[in-house]
């Protein structure tokens, strides 16, 4: 049994580790796009070793946060659990759920922060781009009748992304319209330290353009918003999810000169299958 958990925590390290959730500042990321997915996926009394669920949907979202150009994206979803203790997911990265119980849960894990293409979108032209960075952190997720509360810290640890620390809550109410309907209401907000805002948000001088002056972010929240999450169970296994999420960035990250819609709109459908 040592061996078989020491070999399932090496593979959903090597296999998270690429499609984890990034730090969802400006709720661009898959991470925020695969939610309403993901709200379907908790059973407090589960009867199997293994809570897997699987599919694929598509994403529509700012380029960038800050961006008022919008792009496409496919959008795969993997969420698997072995006995309520170990998980690799699309959603919520690989980690490991150290405390748990009934109705809550918390531990370390991992995601990966995307990083920025700076030759995706001619706002960026001239500016650096930012690289993917393993983020390591903590998380929690409690639950009360109709509502789910969840948040977590992370702080980037690769060279070339960034190497700063998020905070995140989350809380959320669900109602069930009939026996196969759900729909779920939530609002978040996002910490960030000085030094992932200067990656994200900062403007060197060597970086300024005649539109674009220089600038220094700092610390403090950068967004806030809401979201509404529509389930339908098709059959027992198979549901279907659609996501309206609605992001306001704040602070020093809607000063940013980078930034040209301090309000970010994402949309996003899930068809999926519970194993």
């Amino acid at each position: 049994m040592k061996l078989l958990s020491a070999a399932f925590v090496g593979l959903i390290f090597v296999l998270g580790s690429t499609v984890a959730g990034a730090a969802d500042v400006g709720g661009t990321s898959m991470e925020s796009q695969l939610s309403g997915a993901n709200d379907v996926l908790f059973d407090p009394t589960p009867n199997d070793d293994w809570r897997i669920i699987a599919g694929a949907g598509f994403g529509y979202s700012p380029d960038y946060p800050g961006s008022d150009d919008f792009t496409s994206n496919p959008l795969p979803l993997l969420d698997a659990e072995w006995r309520r203790t170990y998980f690799i997911s699309t959603q919520r990265g690989v980690g490991l759920n150290y405390f748990r119980k009934r109705n809550w849960r918390a531990g370390p894990r991992f995601t990966l922060d995307q990083g920025r293409d700076s030759s995706g979108n001619k706002a960026l032209i001239g500016m650096p781009d930012i690289d993917a960075s393993i983020e390591l952190g903590i998380f929690f997720e409690s639950f009360s009748g109709p509502w789910r509360f969840k948040g977590d810290i992370r702080r980037g640890l690769s060279n070339g992304g960034h190497q700063g620390i998020v905070a995140s809550f989350d809380a959320a109410i669900g109602s069930g319209l009939s026996e196969s309907t759900n729909l779920i209401a939530g609002t978040f907000f996002h910490y960030a330290d000085a030094a992932f805002s200067q990656k994200y948000f900062s403007v060197r001088s060597t970086e300024s353009t005649a539109t674009r002056s220089a600038y220094t972010a700092g610390a403090g929240l950068k967004d806030y918003g809401a979201y509404l999450t529509f389930v339908q169970n098709i059959s027992d296994p198979v549901f279907v999810s659609a996501s309206g999420r609605f992001t306001r960035l704040v602070g020093s990250a809607a000063e940013s000169p980078l930034v040209h819609a301090n309000f970010q709109t994402a949309l996003s459908f899930i068809i999926g299958y519970r194993f």
